[in-house]
């Protein structure tokens, strides 16, 4: 008595289905609930990605009787798995510039280079100033403006960050590339022996 079919694995399914995109790829069904899985080398034991397709019962019945031959079947499985390598290609890697030694390291420059408008802390004036500026493929820093926040702090936002200089460049698909980057600059006040000062001067 022969022995019972090895089931197909619920994840090589979900993969078959996301290689046709969800629809026959032969006659264009998208009654997905009801694609059956073709084994193409015809051995029902064979159930790895590459000896499967997803197609309909009417498909998989005309492959069955040849109406369909085994060299269209296997092109188009060829044809699925060269769409799928092109798309991967054109996928944006992206990876965001960003200042040499991350978010603490910027902290820190802060501390160091950040000078509170004396007006500001006399009006007891205190905020976030978001700041945007290119970082070209070498790192440098230029277009600096200020697109929110309190007006009084504007020109010292875009002052420590044109300062900032050299920050590490975006990367797209592995190469260096021009972005635009935001960053917010908090201005904040505290309140020490009866006199407001910046908390980091």
């Amino acid at each position: 008595m022969p022995g019972k079919r090895k089931s197909i694995p619920y994840k090589i399914k979900v993969r078959l289905l996301k290689e046709v995109e969800n629809h026959c790829p032969f006659c264009r069904n998208e009654d997905t609930e009801h694609l059956e899985f073709h084994h193409i080398d015809e051995n029902k034991e064979n159930s790895v990605f590459a000896n499967l397709l997803a197609v309909c019962p009417t498909c998989h019945s005309k492959i069955s009787k040849n109406d369909i031959s085994m060299e269209q079947v296997v092109r188009l499985k060829e044809m699925l798995g060269l769409r799928k390598k092109e798309r991967e290609k054109f996928v944006p890697k992206e990876i965001k510039s960003e200042y040499p030694g991350g978010a603490p390291a910027f902290l820190n420059f802060l501390k160091e280079n950040l000078r509170y408008p004396k007006d500001a802390i006399d009006r007891e004036i205190s905020g976030t100033v978001v700041v945007q500026f290119v970082v070209d493929e070498d790192g440098i820093v230029s277009d600096v403006e200020a697109l929110s926040g309190p007006p009084e702090l504007h020109a010292e936002a875009i002052r420590v960050v044109r300062k900032s200089y050299r920050w590490l460049p975006a990367k797209q698909n592995g190469r260096p590339v021009k972005y635009y980057s935001k960053q917010p600059i908090i201005f904040q006040l505290k309140k020490e022996k009866g006199f407001l000062e910046s908390l980091f001067s």
